[in-house]
C-alpha cells in the first residue's frame, strides 16, 4: 500500500508490516497474526499460516517454537503442548503423543522415561 498525506503530490509508501487502502493519509499496522513482508505492495496484509504466528506490525511470521504449536491461520501465538505431549521441531501444527511408559510436562520438547513404579 502506499499513502498521502494531505496536500502531498506524491505518494509515501508503506512500510514492511503495514499497509494503506486507497486514498490513505497513513498506514495501518497489520494485525496480530498477519504479516507483510514487502514495502508499498498491498492492499491488506497476509495471515500467518498454521504452524506460525506474528505480533502486529510483522514483516514476517515466525515458526511456533519447539515445545508448542497453533493449528489455525492467523494466529498472534503459538499454544504450549500439554502434558503428555511434545513438539521436537520448530513450525508444529500438532503436538505428537508420548509413547507409552513415557510422559512429559506441559511444554515439553520431548518426553521422559516414567519413574519406575508408576
Amino acid at each position: 500500500g502506499k499513502f498521502a498525506s494531505q496536500n502531498a503530490s506524491v505518494c509515501g509508501r508503506c512500510a514492511a508490516g503495514s499497509t494503506s487502502g486507497p486514498g490513505a493519509a497513513v498506514c495501518t499496522k497489520c494485525n496480530p497474526g498477519y504479516f507483510e513482508p514487502e514495502s508499498g505492495t498491498r492492499l491488506s496484509c497476509t495471515p500467518c499460516a498454521i504452524g506460525s504466528f506474528s505480533d502486529a506490525g510483522a514483516p514476517l511470521c515466525t515458526p511456533c517454537l519447539p515445545g508448542s504449536f497453533t493449528d489455525t491461520i492467523a494466529t498472534p501465538n503459538c499454544s504450549l503442548c500439554s502434558g503428555g505431549t511434545y513438539a521436537p521441531t520448530p513450525g508444529r501444527t500438532v503436538c505428537l503423543n508420548c509413547s507409552a511408559g513415557l510422559f512429559s510436562p506441559d511444554g515439553a520438547v520431548d518426553c521422559s522415561t516414567c519413574p519406575e513404579g508408576t
